[in-house]
């Protein structure tokens, strides 16, 4: 037996380690832009199986799997890195870490 409320925090952790590779590939083959917006729909579609998994446990966990799968915010800190001049780069970086 499992226990369900910590096979659901640490799916998604577990499952960075796929996203890593997946969106390192997907960032450097399609650029950074297209990355977060097919990351952010992912995203949008892990929140809707978690919406309406209706307290099943199973739904849930896959619906947690693929939050952790798409890693927005390294692709998005990357993204908001090349786009900044080098003057305020540092501050809106610190910003959007908090």
């Amino acid at each position: 037996m499992f226990n369900i409320k910590l096979t659901l925090a640490s799916v998604a952790p577990f499952s960075h380690i796929f996203g890593a590779i997946i969106t390192a590939g997907f960032a450097g083959r399609f650029g950074r832009r297209p990355s977060m917006v097919a990351f952010s729909l992912l995203q949008a579609i892990s929140w809707t199986v978690l919406a309406l998994s209706d307290g099943n446990s199973d739904i849930m966990i896959v619906g947690r799997f693929l939050q952790g799968l798409t890693l927005l915010t390294s692709v998005g800190q990357l993204y908001l890195t090349e786009i900044t001049d080098t003057n305020t780069r540092s501050e809106l970086k610190l910003k959007v870490s908090i």
